[in-house]
């Protein structure tokens, strides 16, 4: 029996028979054999729907990764605006306060027609918190000469110049024990004074006014201007608003802490008011 499985002749029976079956199948439609297909692929459906995951998987990953690239890029670009606006905000705002500067500056011309304005800007300043004195960046060349008016764009008196070189000169304030003003209290029932530095005041950023009589009264809130008859400053200039009424140790004479209007600690440009045909000699006073 074995023996006739092994023959030749068997052997070639069965290649014949398998010839007829491929012969018959294919005289057929290729749609007829799409059983054949589904037969085979069958087992594999399993397989292919796992590995259809993972690709799809992946290239969800793929995706999300390239827009979180495309999130950080940006959010790049919107910190470079950011800080780009941020810039352009405080030059808009530098612009607008030197504006207001300047608006100021030709108020106060207007209000002291007598006398020509020269601005400046501060460039060195003495050694301390408080900076009584200061060096700016006019000089005689620009018109200015010793002991003129030293005030801010807003009419708030700094102090006065104390020497002058070809294209700088010295600026004492008010805060300083050195520098000296005739002074009134404002109002209708005004008097003068003597607004000076002082020695204790001057960490603060205060200043202060004494030599008034008893019957002067002065108190908190009372506006300090200069008087306009010390030789050096014209009258109505602002100087500060009075803070506290004091007594010295034995009671017999007062002064009082005056805030000066203008901020002495963070003075950046200034303004020099020079008198037309008039001599700005010191008085008594201010020496």
């Amino acid at each position: 029996m074995r023996n006739i499985f092994r023959s030749r002749a068997f052997i070639l029976l069965v290649f014949t028979f398998f010839c007829l079956v491929l012969i018959v199948l294919t005289s057929n439609d290729i749609g007829d054999m799409e059983w054949v297909g589904d037969t085979v692929s069958a087992p594999f459906a399993p397989l292919s729907s796992l590995v259809d995951s993972i690709t799809a998987s992946v290239n969800k990953n793929v995706r999300t990764f390239g827009d979180v690239g495309l999130i950080f890029d940006e959010n790049d670009e919107l910190k470079a605006r950011i800080t780009e606006l941020e810039r352009e905000n405080r030059e808009l705002l530098a612009y607008r306060e030197k504006l207001v500067m300047y608006q100021d500056a030709l108020n106060l011309k207007g209000r002291f027609s007598d006398y020509s304005l020269i601005g400046g800007n501060v460039i060195t300043r003495d050694v301390g918190n408080w900076f009584d004195v200061f060096k700016i960046d006019i000089g005689s060349r620009a018109g200015v000469a010793k002991d003129l008016p030293v005030v801010t764009s807003n009419m708030a008196l700094i102090g006065r110049t104390i020497s002058v070189s070809v294209s700088t000169s010295k600026v004492i304030t008010l805060i300083d024990e050195e520098c000296v003003v005739s002074g009134w209290i404002a109002g209708h029932e005004g008097g003068a004074v003597v607004v000076r530095g002082d020695l204790t005041l001057k960490e603060q950023g205060y200043c202060r006014i004494d030599l008034f009589s008893d019957e002067l009264e002065v108190k908190p809130g009372d506006i300090v201007e200069t008087s306009g008859i010390g030789g050096i400053f014209p009258r109505g200039i602002e100087i500060g608003t009075v803070l506290t009424v004091m007594q010295t140790g034995n009671g017999l004479m007062r002064y009082a802490v005056v805030d000066p209007f203008a901020d002495i600690k963070r003075i950046d440009e200034v303004f020099i008011l020079v008198g037309h045909g008039s001599d700005m000699e010191a008085g008594e006073v201010e020496k």
